[in-house]
């Protein structure tokens, strides 16, 4: 870095994550611990930049609006808590970019009915206790349905249509999943089953990129084929010609 003079930048970095503000400073000035006790809803919010917002978010790649249309919906008593994906800061850095814009944790704490909780808090005991989950597109709307707990999932996502997932985009929709859920609608262990077993009949065994060819036993020409076989019996359904 001396050499190419990189150094430079380097340390101004450096020093502004010491000295100046930061998306983590932000964060930890607003957090409080999360009580378990109280009626809440659980939202992680996503990693980003990554396809889960960018593509299968929709509007809700700025994940603020659909918290703000959780808060305006929400049952009088209740409470959202946001926790920060732990990987966020890990992989980015705490400067703030343009999905994390500094005020970004501000304005989701002036809410009247959200908590920003620590980011280390256990998120499978969140799940388990909260009344409910929402997110974008995360996986943590199908651990939830998984404990047969309920999901409000704003995004587009291969489980969306599965049993205890609530598809929402508006107050009014989640006003609706609210009002099913304060009923004491639950997660029918056989739909779950009936799902799984279908997505099982429908699914093959295969990657689409190196990151998960590392954790396969197949082999590259199986996947190929598999993948290969897959997409022709596709095109040769008639919802495709």
């Amino acid at each position: 870095s001396i050499k190419d003079l990189s150094f430079l930048k380097l340390m101004t970095r450096f020093l502004t994550n010491r000295i100046g503000p930061t998306m983590k400073k932000e964060y930890e000035s607003v957090e409080s611990e999360a009580d378990i006790t109280r009626s809440f809803v659980y939202v992680p919010l996503h990693y980003q930049p990554e396809q889960s917002t960018i593509t299968q978010g929709d509007v809700f790649v700025d994940q603020r609006l659909f918290i703000k249309i959780l808060s305006a919906a929400l049952p009088p008593g209740w409470f959202i808590y946001v926790k920060e994906h732990p990987y966020q800061w890990l992989a980015r850095g705490t400067s703030f970019f343009s999905l994390r814009p500094r005020g970004y944790y501000l304005s989701l704490a002036r809410l009247k009915n959200v908590r920003i909780v620590p980011i280390e808090t256990n998120t499978f005991t969140l799940i388990q206790h909260a009344k409910t989950v929402a997110t974008v597109a995360g996986a943590a709307a199908f651990e939830a349905v998984m404990q047969r707990k309920t999901a409000l999932l704003f995004g587009h996502v291969w489980f969306q249509n599965g049993p205890g997932i609530f598809k929402v985009d508006d107050v009014s929709s989640c006003k609706a999943a609210f009002d099913a859920i304060r009923s004491g609608y639950v997660v029918s262990e056989d739909e779950l089953f009936a799902f799984l077993a279908v997505f099982d009949r429908v699914s093959f065994r295969g990657y689409l990129d190196g990151e998960w060819r590392e954790a396969s036993s197949l082999s590259l020409e199986d996947n190929i084929q598999n993948v290969q076989s897959t997409l022709f019996q596709m095109l040769k359904k008639p919802a495709y010609n």
